[in-house]
């Protein structure tokens, strides 16, 4: 990362990422405090690689260069993120879609008298048996289902205060998903049990997530910060920076920041001097993040189909109106300058094989309306002719509907959905008619009706890809 982005890091979106960026400090044993992007490469048992921030060059720091501690907090702290979804076990879980749109996936708890109880990470949800149109075994992540403390309170449970080796382990997966102060439990009992040739390691570990602790609340401290001079309440931020620096003046975050008071200044200064200026620069970055998350806002199971289409159809409105509300602006503002706009981010984004549902494909039915005979025959199996209509077994397969496209999809399918019914509807987004691509749907070859033997008959239906569209839908737009 560059020394120049820091210097720009006071748009909005960067300047809420500098706390997360704060984490690459290294703190030397004589005291020295260096800022960098940490990268293990090369001979990583002595030690690592750190990419200056200031310079932009590159020093390699060796394990024996910093505390303990230090070395420990860098570890884990660099490795958590993989360790994180690494260590979460995979679990037999459920996933129940109501009548209702609602999408519940986790541990059923029990089932009586048609009253389903089910734990899911927001907490244990009640339905009814009645209300159930679909039910499935999925395997999912832990977290998926429970929150982190519940995650280190299953691995807990049956654990014996003299099980040092499992009050480690313990201590290890709580740190690397961020539970400091349970980690910091677990290595102060494995500590009092310890064989005599450990004891000291534990007591590092321990020393280690107090360390933690507090450079997390450090990072929080500072985020909030940052967070409110990003919505241009500079006096609120102002003193929050300098609570954060009185509080937290021993931590690498802080003293990784100790220009954060004057940086916020300059940049009240700015906004009262220029505030036109500053607003065009935060004006698109503040747009994308809220768009992003009122998307997947409406892609949870509590929007039906509908309901979330016509969300989609507002959701300019909504944007204007809510990052008027973050940056202290009217709506006229917000509206001209994101218009105004000259930074390219590009977006592509794909209905798939969801498109027939924006393109009027059939919306359920069979895929074919015939039984295999001759035309006359399919003609009085149409229209009548006095005949016993179960003469022939149809051989036509169904059609997904939308609303069971809708139930079926992925979060993340139900977003790019949506995310591409935005691109081809509003009215402003930027992109060129080339930008709009409409390619063949492959099982069908872009014909909209494949050939398929049924009951000896050779018949043409009705592609279960596309609905009879033909295509698939690709837009990419800024």
């Amino acid at each position: 990362m560059s020394f120049r982005r820091i210097a720009a890091g006071f748009a909005f979106v960067a300047f809420l990422s500098v706390a997360a960026e704060a984490q690459d400090i290294v703190r030397l044993r004589n005291g020295k405090v260096l800022s960098g992007v940490i990268a293990f490469e090369g001979d990583s048992k002595a030690g690592f690689v750190l990419r200056r921030w200031d310079t932009g060059g590159e020093i390699f720091v060796r394990w024996s260069q910093i505390p303990d501690a230090e070395a420990y907090r860098i570890r884990t702290r660099i490795a958590s993120p993989a360790e994180a979804v690494g260590g979460q076990d995979l679990i037999d879980a459920v996933r129940i879609v109501t009548n209702q749109a609602r999408e519940l996936v986790g541990i059923i708890l029990s089932e009586k008298d048609g009253n389903i109880s089910i734990k899911t990470r927001e907490g244990i949800q009640q339905t009814h048996k009645s209300a159930e149109i679909h039910r499935e075994p999925v395997r999912v992540k832990e977290s998926d289902v429970y929150l982190p403390e519940e995650m280190i309170d299953r691995r807990a449970k049956g654990v014996a205060d003299g099980d040092f080796a499992k009050l480690v382990e313990l201590g290890h997966f709580s740190s690397s998903i961020r539970v400091y102060a349970k980690a910091q439990e677990f290595f102060k009992r494995a500590q009092a049990v310890a064989p005599l040739d450990r004891v000291e390691e534990m007591k590092g570990l321990v020393n280690a997530m107090g360390v933690r602790i507090v450079e997390d609340n450090a990072e929080k401290a500072l985020a909030a910060a940052r967070k409110l001079a990003g919505e241009y309440q500079f006096d609120a931020a102002i003193a929050a920076a300098q609570k954060f620096l009185a509080e937290f003046n021993e931590t690498s975050v802080a003293k990784a920041n100790l220009n954060i008071v004057s940086e916020i200044e300059n940049r009240k200064k700015d906004y009262f001097k220029d505030r036109d200026k500053v607003l065009a620069g935060d004006v698109p970055e503040v747009w994308r993040t809220v768009r992003a998350t009122l998307i997947s806002k409406y892609t949870t199971s509590k929007f039906t189909l509908q309901l979330a289409r016509e969300a989609i159809a507002k959701l300019d409105e909504e944007i204007i109106a809510e990052v008027a509300k973050k940056l202290n602006a009217s709506a006229d503002e917000v509206a001209r300058h994101w218009d105004q706009r000259t930074e390219k981010k590009y977006r592509t984004v794909s209905m798939k094989d969801g498109t027939w549902i924006h393109r009027g494909g059939q919306d359920g039915g069979l895929d074919y309306q015939g039984d295999g005979s001759d035309d006359l025959d399919d003609f009085k199996r149409r229209f009548g002719d006095g005949q016993d209509p179960k003469k022939k077994p149809p051989l036509g397969q169904k059609l997904e509907t939308q609303i069971e496209w809708w139930q079926n999809a992925s979060n993340s399918m139900r977003r790019e959905w949506l995310e591409c019914l935005y691109a081809d509807s509003s009215g402003r987004v930027k992109k060129e008619k080339e930008d709009v691509i409409e390619r063949d749907c492959g099982p069908c070859k872009g014909q909209g009706k494949i050939k398929q033997t049924r009951g000896a008959k050779q018949v043409e239906c009705i592609c279960h890809e596309c609905h009879g569209c033909k295509k698939v839908l690709t837009i990419k737009y800024w």
